[in-house]
């Protein structure tokens, strides 16, 4: 029992004043008190438990969407990597002649802009023809918006071979 109501309760045994139904009807209710404190105890112990439990379970759940935020991230991430693959893909495969190549460079440098590459210079191929002695480089030059088209010599088992 509660020690504020124990004194209670044994003050009210003790007073010579009180009649026996006095009594009982006093202790009564110091009973009742004690037992209304008990169960309130009881639950407020229990809310806490429930508390604790709640926060663990809160804790775990926003770390476990954080992870699915992430990989949700890494599919999209994924996901724009293979459309800009498949945007240079399809200007790759509708080339009709060589001298498309440089649009096939600029697709490549915007799709790398767009998947947040930064401080693109330029972006180039190159075609080599060992049977003219010659490579064809075909450049887009991002920061300027400008395609070129150079034919250089090339060099084939240490001898170089010129344009005639």
């Amino acid at each position: 029992m509660d020690q504020n109501l124990k004194t209670i309760f044994d003050f009210i045994q003790q007073n010579a004043n009180l009649t026996a139904e006095e009594k009982n009807t006093f202790l009564k209710s110091v009973k009742d008190v004690e037992k209304e404190l008990s169960i309130t105890a009881f639950k407020l112990d229990r809310t806490e438990k429930v508390k604790r439990t709640t926060a663990i379970l809160l804790e775990e759940t926003i770390e476990e969407l954080e992870q699915k935020r992430k990989a949700v991230e890494a599919q999209n991430h994924e996901l724009e990597i293979e459309a800009s693959l498949e945007r240079v893909r399809s200007v790759a495969m509708g080339m009709q002649n060589p001298a498309e190549m440089v649009n096939v460079c600029k697709i490549i440098s915007e799709q790398l802009g767009f998947l947040k590459v930064k401080d693109i210079r330029n972006v180039q191929t190159a075609v080599i023809y060992e049977s003219k002695g010659t490579y064809v480089n075909y450049e887009y030059y991002t920061r300027h918006d400008k395609l070129l088209i150079t034919e250089s010599p090339t060099v084939f088992n240490g001898t170089t071979k010129r344009i005639t």
